[in-house]
């Protein structure tokens, strides 16, 4: 996946994905949401990181991209500095167009739209599948 593609992917409403650090091996995995009804507007969109050992449930806020297209930390976001820092970072690469080199992106083979398994080719490249691919451009 390039930039973009990783881009429109966290902004779907419905992706989980883990980032990797080349560097220090550490990683980190987000689930990314949309408000109900605002499934079809780019932004907001709740970031929240795993936190525990259940990897449907156990996911923790911590932050929102506004309107602005920024990622941000709200009333309710709770204090982990690292996986904030950590999506940040990430965040503000590739909405630049930017793929960092040392840091691994890789989906959890759902749907990034409405979570359902992938499994053509196709989708799985670019995290979406057909038609929720053509409602995303």
């Amino acid at each position: 996946m390039n930039a973009q593609q990783i881009e429109d992917f966290i902004t779907a409403g419905h992706s989980t994905f883990t980032i990797t650090s080349e560097r220090t091996n550490r990683h980190f995995t987000y689930h990314c949401t949309k408000p109900l009804g605002e499934e079809n507007r780019e932004y907001p969109v709740y970031i929240r990181v795993l936190t525990g050992p259940d990897n449907t449930n156990d996911f923790t806020y911590i932050g929102i991209i506004g309107k602005s297209g920024k990622f941000v930390l709200s009333r309710n976001s709770v204090d982990l500095p690292d996986q904030f820092r950590a999506f940040s970072w990430f965040w503000q690469n590739i909405s630049n167009g930017n793929l960092p080199t040392t840091v691994s992106f890789e989906h959890a083979g759902k749907c990034g739209r409405c979570g359902r398994l992938l499994t053509t080719p196709e989708s799985i490249a670019r995290g979406l599948g057909p038609i929720c691919a053509e409602k995303s451009a």
